[in-house]
């Protein structure tokens, strides 16, 4: 009797361990947009900026809570800052041109969604738009932030498997196959031939092609962005690899190892 007393009491423990570990945060949105117009010799420029990202507010460690803040902010803060330089450069190489007034105007914007909200275990997928002046389209760009809160660091891809394994191959493979798959089913309807090469090398095993990842409850989602794998076109391209097909390599003790026991 005594034996299971104590073992209750130990399974409640555990539970308010991993409830601590698991804390699920409260975010608030940071916004700003701003419009400027300037002259650059007798041409007029008009550039818009609008940004939001988010900030953890409540957490009971309040430094662990500035310095996730202070870093995601710090990542915003340098992309408008080069967005900033890069438009005026560009602004003084259309300085001379016959460019229309009324096409004299380019913004950059960026907007966020939450994925995963654990202390343990931030994941936020970020969209950045941006448009030049006299470009024939935006651009766009999916990139993503992952933290842990109790570690105090960002999470890369590395961290949620095994050391000795094959990750990039394992996930390179599953890619390939899917995205193949698509894209063949699409052509067929819609009476194209895909290149699968381009696939086969935008997400063939290298660091790079696998660098924009969110995680889940159930899955890795990796983002393919604007020609990496098609044309711009075809737009960004997501795969879902969920923890079970990943889970003989997947770290037990990494950040997704929670999600395989």
């Amino acid at each position: 009797m005594v034996k299971k007393i104590l073992s209750v009491i130990m399974f409640i423990l555990l539970l308010q361990v991993i409830s601590v570990a698991s804390e699920e945060l409260t975010f608030v949105s940071k916004e700003k947009e701003t419009k400027e117009t300037v002259k650059v010799k007798d041409k007029s420029f008009t550039h818009s900026i609008k940004y939001s990202y988010p900030e953890v507010t409540g957490y009971k460690d309040k430094a662990s809570e500035d310095t996730f803040n202070k870093y995601i902010s710090s990542i915003i803060t340098k992309d408008v800052e080069d967005f900033q330089k890069e438009i005026k450069e560009a602004e003084k190489g259309m300085a001379d041109s016959d460019m229309p007034a009324e096409l004299c105007q380019s913004y950059f914007n960026i907007e966020y969604s939450i994925i995963n909200k654990m202390s343990d275990l931030i994941s936020i997928k970020f969209l950045t738009e941006v448009y030049y002046a006299g470009a024939a389209h935006p651009s766009h760009a999916i990139w993503a932030v992952n933290y842990s809160l109790t570690s105090g660091k960002s999470i890369n891809l590395c961290d949620l498997f095994k050391k000795d394994s094959d990750y990039l191959k394992v996930l390179s493979d599953y890619s390939v196959k899917e995205l193949s798959e698509k894209a063949k089913k699409q052509g067929k309807e819609e009476g194209y031939e895909p290149d699968l090469n381009w696939i086969k090398e935008g997400a063939s095993p290298k660091e790079e092609n696998f660098a924009y990842f969110n995680l889940t409850e159930k899955e890795v989602i990796i983002h393919f962005n604007e020609y990496q794998i098609d044309c711009y076109a075809a737009g960004p391209k997501d795969i879902l690899i969920p923890y079970g097909t990943l889970k003989d390599i997947i770290d037990p003790e990494g950040p997704a190892g929670r999600f395989i026991r």
